[in-house]
């Protein structure tokens, strides 16, 4: 095998197709692998079923939800009473409980709604003093040239893609998030969680978490005390939360400020032959990759870029491949 892609975000497919189309040997793994190393001057993939296989070059392709962030105050606290919206997939054994929700975007305001239907006592907390539920997206200049020209935006300074990334868009709920949150639950808006403290007791059914709040203008701090807290508080693409890179690996690939793997204009990490693709790249390349056109433009540069890794290893420099130019 040449080339491995591996994970389940939407550049996958579009990746494999050219490779195949190419006349790459290419092989998705989009949730199988356990451990991925370098083997040489490529790798080692071990999946979960104990086999391994070799490529000599891998593309991962992560979705944005391998990604979840969650604020360190409450990584001390149980873990079965801190939860993130995007491993969240019923609330029913939240009913009649006392649910706090951080944050204000589509996540957030959707599990507050299905919380709040579903009979628990749900307060939303968020250090912004207002919440945008309409679905739309007011993109201005900068975001709309980001999307244009991706290539102009990997060429900026890491702090101003970084200053981009955070401005280009407002968290938001959809329009039809607006009838089933607005006037149905606290909301306390403006905001900030200072402390969590777990309260413990004998009975599980008896514990509680107090969060400790802080105002962003003059009102004093007070203090809500719940059972569960769901965090709606986004993603961050950490390369060092994907379990599945063995630690030497990791070591080789340097890392943005943000935590995002520094990549070259044509997608590669400084692990030589290892590519990024997807979410993981929009610190780098900007929000265009979020969207399936951003797909379209990474598997262009990526294909074309292992094709001559490929040529490059070839003995005498011959190769079968075809070639493409490099974009």
């Amino acid at each position: 095998m040449q080339v491995a892609v591996v994970g389940s975000g939407p550049c996958g497919p579009a990746l494999a197709a050219s490779f195949a189309k190419a006349g790459v040997g290419v092989r998705g793994f989009p949730q199988s692998v356990g451990k991925l190393e370098r083997y040489g001057a490529g790798f080692r993939l071990t999946l979960v079923d104990g086999s391994s296989v070799m490529a000599r070059a891998v593309v991962l392709s992560p979705d944005v939800t391998s990604f979840p962030y969650v604020p360190p105050m409450f990584a001390s606290l149980p873990r079965n009473m801190v939860t993130h919206t995007v491993t969240q997939a019923s609330f029913q054994k939240f009913e009649g409980q006392d649910v706090a929700i951080l944050g204000r975007g589509a996540s957030a305001l959707a599990a507050a709604a299905r919380l709040h239907e579903g009979g628990s006592r749900v307060t939303l907390i968020s250090r912004q003093p207002r919440i945008h539920v309409d679905g739309s997206e007011n993109l201005g200049v900068r975001t709309r040239l980001a999307k244009m020209f991706p290539g102009a935006f990997h060429a900026l300074p890491a702090w101003a893609r970084e200053l981009a990334l955070y401005k280009h868009r407002l968290p938001a709920g959809e329009a039809s998030l607006q009838g089933r949150v607005e006037g149905k639950f606290p909301m306390l808006l403006g905001w900030t969680v200072r402390k969590a403290q777990f309260l413990d007791a004998k009975d599980e059914a008896d514990r509680r978490i107090r969060l400790l709040l802080r105002h962003s203008g003059m009102e004093p701090p007070r203090e809500l005390v719940v059972r569960h807290v769901v965090a709606g508080t986004g993603f961050r693409v950490r390369v060092g939360t994907l379990a599945f890179l063995e630690e030497k690996l990791r070591g080789e690939i340097a890392e943005e400020a943000n935590g995002s793997p520094r990549l070259s204009r044509r997608f590669e990490s400084t692990a030589k032959g290892l590519y990024f693709v997807g979410a993981t790249t929009e610190g780098s390349f900007g929000p265009l990759m979020r969207e399936p056109s951003g797909a379209e433009f990474a598997s262009d540069r990526v294909v074309g870029s292992i094709l001559r890794h490929l040529e490059r290893e070839s003995k005498g420099g011959s190769s079968t491949l075809s070639r493409r130019p490099l974009l």
